[in-house]
């Protein structure tokens, strides 16, 4: 089994128990258990969860981007839409650059309110509108369209409140973007990993780094990466290779 989204005190209390016994009852009953970086692993340590393996998140073939037309000013959030993205966080950065005088300023939302978010990511919107900044959600992204809609964005943004592992960061780089983060133990871990795919910011002036960027966005387009579809099989198989004989593995 894979273990996502390993629990962590920075969801809440309460419910980091509720799910960590119910990550504890999902390992004790798997022969092979498999994360997705050191940070999880460290999670599953601290809750006596023992893990086999680490096979990082692939990079994914996105393919060609289709012709680009870049926004003009936009800062993009991509995926699920829920309060472990910062969307609020995000929309009052851009509030504050709009009621600066940012006219022309767009936030784009890059997916869509996960199960139970409709409210937060609505209020989030109202902030940037009352702000005078202008405001989008696209839905579900189709993977065809991944590559351009990406592409367009003029800062990316992945703000994470608690991340064990992303698989965003992952797409945002096979677009060739370079999105803006915050610093922790897995950002750190995954520009490990990247060199250089990250732009890490402490938070403390999150409008400044907007403008920043909205002025220049070069550093925020890289060369896209390998697709990391195949290495994540070979990974598999390696892992698998190893299971021990008499514990329901593979032949």
């Amino acid at each position: 089994v894979t273990l996502h989204d390993v629990p962590q005190l920075a969801e809440g209390a309460e419910r980091c128990r509720r799910r960590t016994r119910a990550y504890q009852c999902i390992a004790r009953a798997a022969g092979l258990v498999v994360v997705s970086s050191e940070h999880e692993r460290r999670l599953c340590a601290a809750a006596d969860i023992a893990v086999d393996a680490v096979i990082p998140l692939p990079v994914p073939d996105l393919g060609p981007p289709a012709d680009l037309t870049p926004d003009e000013r936009s800062v993009g959030v991509f995926g699920f839409l829920h309060p472990g993205k910062a969307v609020d966080v995000v929309a009052e950065a851009l509030a504050a650059l709009a009621a600066g005088g940012d006219a022309d300023i767009t936030l784009r939302l890059l997916g869509a309110p996960a199960d139970g978010h409709d409210d937060y990511v609505d209020a989030a919107l109202q902030t940037a509108r009352a702000a005078g900044g202008r405001v989008e959600v696209t839905g579900r992204v189709d993977d065809e369209d991944l590559a351009r809609v990406l592409g367009e964005v003029t800062v990316p943004v992945a703000l994470f409140r608690n991340v064990s592992a992303s698989g965003s960061l992952g797409t945002w780089a096979a677009a060739g973007r370079r999105p803006l983060v915050w610093d922790s133990d897995y950002i750190r871990e995954m520009e490990h990993d990247r060199p250089g795919s990250l732009l890490i910011t402490d938070g403390t002036d999150l409008a400044g780094d907007l403008r920043r960027l909205l002025d220049d966005p070069s550093p925020t387009r890289i060369p896209p990466p390998p697709p990391g579809i195949e290495e994540l099989g070979r990974a598999y198989r390696t892992a698998w290779a190893q299971w021990p004989a008499g514990t329901g593995g593979p032949a």
